[in-house]
């Protein structure tokens, strides 16, 4: 995209790779499973964000996603 310049948001240098089963979608919410390839794990979600919490954990293995952690994690399953 941009050859000569680095975005600042590409802090990862590992590519991760994720396959997402959408099962249901209530009150507006996807739900369902995350499978993590690299790290060997599948979770389910319940909610957009949820999934969205779990990868950007993934690809940041060092901080949880959240301070106070109320979403499922991947050290949880």
């Amino acid at each position: 995209m941009y050859p000569d310049q680095s975005f600042p948001n590409q802090i990862h240098d590992k590519e991760q790779a994720f396959l997402i089963r959408i099962k249901f979608r209530r009150h507006n919410c996807w739900q369902g499973s995350i499978q993590w390839l690299e790290g060997q794990k599948i979770l389910s979600f319940r909610s957009l964000l949820e999934m969205i919490l779990l990868m950007h954990e993934a690809l940041d293995k060092n901080e949880k996603a959240v301070d106070e952690q109320i979403f499922r994690s991947w050290t949880d399953g």
